[in-house]
């Protein structure tokens, strides 16, 4: 069976400078990536940029958008997709242009455990089998998209769901 031809698309609008500004990038990732945004302008990267082209922000504002004034990650989100199915790649992981860590939990016989990726020694074993993961899910199922959760609920007036929090990290079978 050959080895499927995966992409990660970081989602990113605009958010000027270095993976300081956006932390996904710290991370070592053991597939093709790229950002898809639709405002680069002063992105300081080695990862490949793709902006959404003008003619698609006009078709999907006009015949998508929900909202006219806040549409640009559903877009993004979109276009990476057809950006994906178009170069060929069997899966598309998409994740937010903020993430910190990734993390597993799991259960023992003694409980909980937690494991980061600052608990590993070079940042980058936990998402890299996460990813695989989430691909074996995909080509073992009829599911077309498998994913990440936040380690956490929001409550009034608590920040566990602010902006510093990844909301998305998920895997896609392009060919559904």
């Amino acid at each position: 069976m050959k080895k499927p031809k995966v992409l990660i698309a970081e989602i990113s609008g605009r958010r000027p400078g270095t993976k300081k500004a956006r932390p996904t990038e710290k991370f070592k990732y053991n597939f093709d990536k790229v950002i898809i945004s639709n405002n680069s302008d002063g992105y300081q990267t080695d990862w490949k940029i793709i902006d959404v082209p003008e003619n698609y922000q006009s078709w999907y504002k006009d015949n998508i958008a929900i909202s006219k004034k806040a549409f640009y990650a559903p877009m993004n989100r979109n276009y990476a997709i057809k950006y994906a199915r178009e170069a060929g790649y069997d899966y598309l992981i998409q994740l937010d242009d903020n993430i910190v860590k990734y993390g597993l939990c799991f259960s023992t016989k003694s409980g909980g455990v937690f494991r980061t990726s600052k608990d590993t020694p070079n940042l980058s074993d936990i998402q890299n089998d996460m990813f695989e993961y989430l691909i074996e899910v995909l080509e073992n199922s009829t599911a077309v998209m498998s994913g990440m959760t936040l380690p956490g609920v929001g409550a009034p007036k608590h920040k566990v769901l602010a902006e510093r929090y990844v909301y998305s990290a998920f895997a896609l079978k392009l060919d559904k």
